[in-house]
């Protein structure tokens, strides 16, 4: 019974020991998931302030022409 119950222990403690290695590997894969997400967020933040200061950068230079483009068409059609 000796034998039988020795490897009964050995099992017990492997099985554990995988268990703790997958919960490490686990958690470091959740905190390397949670960086790349802090990276992406970061980053469409990033584009999203750039594309409002080229919004805003824009819209007086239109604003200073109200109608241009429409008179640009019809002065077109009446050339035709």
């Amino acid at each position: 019974m000796a034998k039988v119950e020795s490897f009964t222990t050995v099992w017990r403690v492997s099985i554990l020991g995988w268990a703790t290695a997958s919960n490490e590997r686990a958690v470091a894969n959740a905190r390397a998931a949670a960086v790349e997400c802090s990276r992406r967020r970061l980053e469409r933040a990033e584009v999203a302030q750039a594309v409002a200061e080229l919004t805003a950068s824009y819209a007086p230079q239109r604003a200073a022409q109200p109608g241009a483009e429409g008179r640009a068409m019809r002065a077109r059609a009446g050339a035709r």
